[in-house]
């Protein structure tokens, strides 16, 4: 059960952003080498404050990772900084895939019998190669994707 003076502070320091109708990803500051990184998100014509994590999950789609509080008010849990609406996450989601190469996920292909793990170099997890090539020369920081939040 959250207490009633930790509530009150997330009211207060939790930044809750309304349905947008557009979703706007820019600003990405990628690492390569671990196909991770950060990005800006743009609702409609509001920028959100914070940044947002993302990296590459075991299913070979990227994961977000939004900002998160952690033990506030020495509270032993984390929460996070800001909340979007469900159909606002589906939006930024599919917009991250539509920004990043698609990659193979960790396991053994049912084709090919080829185990990806950990260890298994982005090149070979890429699905294109080529793809992923272009898309490192691509994304840099002036590179943005948007979608329509009715469309996700």
């Amino acid at each position: 059960m959250i207490d009633d003076n930790l509530e009150q502070w997330l009211g207060k320091n939790v930044l809750v952003y309304p349905t947008p109708l557009i979703v706007t990803l820019r600003h990405f500051n990628v690492d390569w080498t671990t196909f991770s990184g950060s990005f800006e998100i743009v609702l409609d014509d509001v920028v959100v404050q914070e940044r947002v994590d993302f990296s590459l999950g075991i299913t070979g789609k990227p994961d977000i990772q939004l900002p998160m509080f952690h033990s506030p008010m020495f509270v032993p849990a984390s929460f996070v900084a800001i909340e979007f609406s469900n159909a606002t996450y589906l939006a930024v989601q599919r917009a991250l895939e539509l920004a990043l190469p698609k990659m193979k996920p960790l396991g053994r292909d049912p084709i090919t019998g080829e185990v990806i793990d950990s260890n298994t170099s982005l090149m070979e997890r890429a699905i294109d190669a080529s793809v992923f090539r272009a898309m490192l020369a691509r994304i840099d920081g002036s590179y943005s994707v948007t979608v329509d939040v009715s469309q996700s």
